[in-house]
């Protein structure tokens, strides 16, 4: 029951979003003119791979554990957010390589702002995990949608204000920083001045090997466009990022959504093998419709 009223939360947080990105496309990018969101894209496959080991899985073992203690939370905070800092310190010590492969010397200062906004998404992935863990699907919405539409008011003004792709780049550090301070405001939990290494070993062997796929995943998700930007240039990039975007609107819309629902849910019940076949056969289906 949880999961289906969730279902309504998340769509019209997925419906807002898409709104909003059919009305930046109409606006900012027409301000803005495909380059800048080239240079954007150029940033994105960097990003988009120190990503995928941000928080080593940590977050997802929290949601699909059976259960968690104080100690594990806060430890599972100091990891992640070490790892935002080392990982924003990463993206800055090979900005200046990523400017030269794509030779588009702009790209360097852009990537190291941009490294702020790991080390302020890394702070709220035990909060958000512990939403989804609770279902606490309103809140979580609340926090999708109300970060989307600052970020997307932030853009539109510093494109208007004539920024050019700046104003992508600020509207990011905005989006990453509205969303860590909503989810601290939706959790009650607070982290303490706590680390044991056996309750974070305790994780490793699920949330290691869920990295390792999301690192494949990664390279066979973005191989294209590290060719076409490196051959092409970022004006190019810019409209074939756009056009492969809202050819995965209806995976990253529909199916995404079903996901994030179920995933708690299915959680629960993991030990309940009949229930569970029963619930993946139904979720099956209704992604295939």
């Amino acid at each position: 029951q949880k999961a289906v009223a969730g279902t309504a939360w998340s769509t019209l947080s997925t419906v807002g979003r898409q709104l909003l990105s059919i009305a930046s496309v109409a606006t900012v990018a027409r301000l803005l003119g495909p380059g800048a969101y080239g240079v954007m894209a150029m940033a994105g496959i960097l990003l988009l791979f120190v990503t995928t080991m941000r928080d080593l899985g940590t977050g997802t073992a929290i949601v699909q554990r059976r259960s968690v203690t104080p100690r594990l939370l806060s430890s599972l905070f100091w990891v992640n957010s070490g790892m935002g800092l080392l990982l924003a310190a990463f993206v800055v010590g090979i900005s200046s390589f990523m400017s030269s492969f794509f030779h588009t010397p702009a790209l360097a200062p852009i990537l190291c702002w941009l490294s702020l906004s790991f080390w302020l998404t890394s702070c709220g992935i035990v909060h958000n995990s512990l939403l989804v863990r609770d279902m606490q699907y309103k809140k979580l919405a609340t926090t999708e949608l109300g970060s989307a539409i600052l970020s997307y008011l932030v853009a539109l003004t510093l494109a208007y204000a004539g920024l050019g792709v700046w104003s992508l780049v600020f509207a990011n550090i905005t989006n990453a920083l509205a969303t860590t301070v909503l989810y601290w405001v939706f959790s009650s939990w607070r982290p303490t001045f706590v680390f044991d290494r056996r309750e974070v070993r305790s994780v490793m062997g699920f949330s290691l090997n869920l990295s390792g796929f999301i690192l494949v995943n990664y390279f066979s998700r973005n191989a294209d466009n590290i060719i076409v930007g490196r051959v092409r240039g970022q004006a190019e990039l810019g409209s074939y990022q756009m056009a492969y975007n809202l050819m995965l609107t209806p995976l990253s819309n529909i199916s995404s959504v079903i996901a994030q629902i179920t995933f708690p849910a299915f959680s629960r019940i993991q030990d309940d093998n009949q229930r569970f076949r029963s619930a993946y056969v139904r979720q099956s289906m209704m992604v295939a419709l």
